[in-house]
């Protein structure tokens, strides 16, 4: 999967999550407000995350090719400058996150079997349950039992 379409799935599952809340009522509406989604794919990240947070917390997401070599080897000279206090590796530095900010992000290829989880501030198995009924909730990805707080999102709703 490229970035690109990594970003268009991740735009249709955020229409998905606004939708889902705003058709929420009640303690279900607030309780989700609080919430927020996480992709996971083995390791985990939030949906909003910038290619540098993702490649530091989950650089399994990105697959292995000279585009992501480049951007880890990167990632790597600037934790080695970062940890340093030498005046000359402050430039260093500043020219390292230059280049990370221009590099061009539609080259990368991602892995293609991640999900997006919804995450909750305080377990409410209730709410949990009810949220799992929803046509957003992924019914075959969700284990449906209370002893579960997993909900995975799906990227349409289920036509009423």
């Amino acid at each position: 999967m490229t970035w690109e379409e990594f970003q268009r799935e991740k735009k249709a599952y955020k229409a998905v999550w606004a939708e889902l809340q705003g058709s929420s009522t009640g303690a279900l509406k607030d309780f989700l407000k609080k919430s927020y989604l996480m992709v996971v794919c083995g390791r985990q990240f939030n949906i909003d995350d910038d290619p540098m947070t993702i490649a530091k917390n989950c650089p399994a997401f990105f697959v292995d090719t000279s585009v992501s070599r480049e951007f880890f080897g990167l990632l790597k000279a600037l934790k080695a400058v970062a940890e340093s206090s030498d005046k000359e590796d402050e430039q260093e530095k500043r020219l390292i996150l230059k280049e990370i900010s221009r590099f061009d992000h539609s080259l990368f290829a991602v892995i293609d079997h991640w999900r997006v989880h919804v995450r909750f501030p305080v377990v409410d198995i209730d709410l949990i349950q009810e949220l799992k009924t929803s046509p957003y909730c992924d019914k075959e990805k969700t284990m449906m039992r209370p002893a579960s707080i997993n909900v995975v999102l799906k990227k349409t709703p289920e036509s009423a």
